[in-house]
């Protein structure tokens, strides 16, 4: 198994991932923390440990987004998601929902290359993260919550070719 600094360093090197999905290999390392910010970290941390991943070591000057081999820009596209989501939901009263996600299946064995080459311990998975971001987005916009047990209404985001 692979150190933090170990795989992190060959992520860099190996890889073309943007934040999200950078950060998203270490989930597990750092409470309160959006995987982006632990992207950001990484890259700018020197001597890495579970110790980095803190509010006080995210770069001041960190951009969001990138080219990414394996979320392929999906996170620049979530104010879209976000939107569609919202106009299915315009007709309805509603204080619950609960939505679901189907990424892109070139996204999902890039994912899953990944955690072959480079180990799975500290990972969350794109759909989880995806589902998260979008779901916080929604419940913001409109005032919702999300329910996993009741939920008045679901959606689901359908991210594959050809039926978007």
């Amino acid at each position: 198994m692979l150190s933090i600094q170990e795989k992190a360093e060959e992520l860099i090197q190996n890889e073309e991932l943007c934040d999200h999905c950078l950060g998203r290999q270490f989930a597990q390392l750092g409470h309160g923390l959006e995987n982006y910010e632990r992207g950001q970290i990484i890259r700018n941390i020197e001597e890495l440990s579970e110790d980095s991943f803190t509010r006080e070591n995210i770069p001041e000057d960190a951009e969001v987004g990138g080219e990414c081999s394996v979320c392929k820009g999906v996170f620049n596209e979530l104010d879209r998601w976000v939107g569609q989501v919202e106009d299915s939901f315009e007709r309805y009263q509603l204080e619950t929902f609960l939505l679901g996600i189907r990424p892109r299946e070139e996204s999902v064995r890039a994912e899953e290359r990944l955690w072959e080459d480079y180990g799975v311990e500290w990972a969350e998975t794109l759909k989880t993260e995806l589902s998260r971001l979008i779901g916080k987005m929604i419940e913001d916009e409109l005032g919702v919550e999300v329910d996993f047990e009741r939920a008045d209404i679901m959606a689901v985001i359908d991210m594959r070719e050809g039926r978007e």
